[in-house]
């Protein structure tokens, strides 16, 4: 879908806009509620069984993945990459609880190129559309915050290898292969974002989808017209 915002109505208005008025995917109104409760809160279901359990450690691990799953819903990223963002962040404390990362050297790769791609695409969507009102990320914001959190990430497994379980594997040749992934899965994303922005600039405004009064681009990955008002409500979506 592609959405329209006039200039009096962005600069009448700090509130945060909604995923459907934005480009990538669906609203996540016309997802089934079973499907966006699973997308939104199994991290805390996962947190709380494991704190029933007794296990600390994983259920510290769980809250991350609740904290990114409620900050992709709240900030409302785009219904597809909220579900990118949800289901690679279980997969990541998921392996972890099965040891895959000890059974399978090679898995720490491709987890760390799909969760710094989400988490970089978060964290960028948070601070260009949420906090400076932008359309969309730049996409060089997501590669900066991508090499940075691949960097956190591997503060945090030095910290947990001496802090909490010396079974978490801090070699050298390890951290620049996990850097190098992570990066590369940032850099990926931003080519998405720059991929689909150009596509929209690209194709000509139909009347029935015309530009916004200022000539900015039309939306990445949308097709339909729609102009918001100056009024919280129109600005936070019912159906989520």
């Amino acid at each position: 879908m592609s959405t329209s915002i006039s200039s009096s109505d962005r600069s009448g208005s700090s509130a945060r806009p909604s995923s459907s008025d934005y480009p990538v995917g669906a609203r996540a109104g016309h997802v089934p509620l079973p499907l966006r409760l699973v997308v939104r809160w199994s991290g805390l279901v996962l947190a709380i069984g494991l704190a029933a359990a007794g296990m600390w450690v994983e259920a510290a691990v769980a809250m991350l993945v609740a904290l990114g799953q409620v900050l992709a819903w709240r900030w409302r990223l785009p219904w597809v990459w909220e579900v990118a963002t949800s289901v690679t962040a279980l997969v990541a404390a998921i392996s972890s609880y099965l040891f895959l990362y000890e059974r399978w050297s090679w898995w720490d790769l491709p987890v760390h190129f799909a969760l710094t791609a989400v988490v970089s695409v978060l964290v960028a969507w948070m601070f260009d559309v949420g906090v400076r009102g932008r359309r969309a990320p730049r996409p060089w914001l997501i590669v900066l915050f991508g090499a940075g959190l691949a960097w956190v990430w591997e503060m945090l497994e030095w910290w947990g290898h001496h802090a909490v379980d010396p079974r978490v594997y801090i070699a050298p040749l390890d951290t620049v292969g996990d850097v190098i992934a992570g990066l590369a899965g940032a850099t990926v994303a931003a080519w998405w974002w720059r991929r689909e922005a150009r596509r929209a600039t690209a194709s000509p405004p139909s009347a029935a989808s015309p530009q916004d009064p200022r000539g900015d681009a039309q939306e990445p990955g949308s097709h339909v017209s729609v102009r918001c008002v100056r009024t919280m409500s129109a600005w936070i979506p019912v159906d989520c």
